[in-house]
């Protein structure tokens, strides 16, 4: 792809340029759209026992906390080109603590 070459006729940075002429818009200062953040995916424990909340994605990672059935988790978007098959990085709140972790999406259903 090649790149707008044009020399720079005053002392203003990129940055600058960018929030002056793109405020309220995803673009980058090529002037192309920048992807947009994945809306949140929520998702429900669905299992009588509860469900472990991890340290890391694997059952052998340490249990930060059991999530009881029904609780709703917000599924965090991993980084472009990552990937943990059957695992998922989520956010919920139990008993008004803000907990982050890993669980096994075998468990969870789609809201």
């Amino acid at each position: 792809m090649a790149r707008n070459t044009k020399p720079k006729t005053d002392n203003k940075t990129a940055v600058q340029e960018t929030q002056e002429g793109t405020q309220g818009t995803h673009e980058t200062q090529e002037g192309q759209e920048a992807p947009k953040p994945d809306p949140d995916v929520t998702v429900t424990v669905d299992y009588e026992a509860g469900l472990n909340l991890r340290d890391g994605p694997h059952r052998d990672y340490n249990s930060l906390a059991i999530l009881p059935n029904g609780t709703a988790l917000t599924v965090l978007v991993l980084p472009e080109g990552a990937e943990v098959p059957g695992w998922a990085l989520i956010r919920c709140v139990v008993d008004d603590e803000p907990l982050v972790g890993w669980i096994c999406t075998d468990f969870v259903r789609e809201d």
